[in-house]
């Protein structure tokens, strides 16, 4: 296994700064959801970034930027 580049450990942070950005206009004034949303985030965010294999790591990555992208585009509020 070789280690987690630089880059790659950039792009984790970039998608990690994303998903809280969406979350927090999708959860605008539901506070409990956010924070919800938040302990579960940083916790899977904590759990990826133990990971050794770029090739998992980056799976985890791209989640991540297509979780941004959902909240972002396809979830309605009513």
């Amino acid at each position: 296994m070789s280690a987690i580049s630089p880059q790659l450990r950039a792009s984790a942070r970039g998608a990690y700064r994303s998903i809280f950005r969406a979350a927090r206009i999708t959860f605008a004034g539901d506070d409990e959801i956010r924070r919800a949303f938040a302990i579960k985030t940083r916790n899977d965010f904590q759990a990826a970034s133990l990971q050794t294999d770029p090739k998992v790591y980056t799976e985890s990555v791209q989640l991540a930027n297509e979780i941004a992208e959902v909240l972002r585009k396809n979830f309605v509020q009513g």
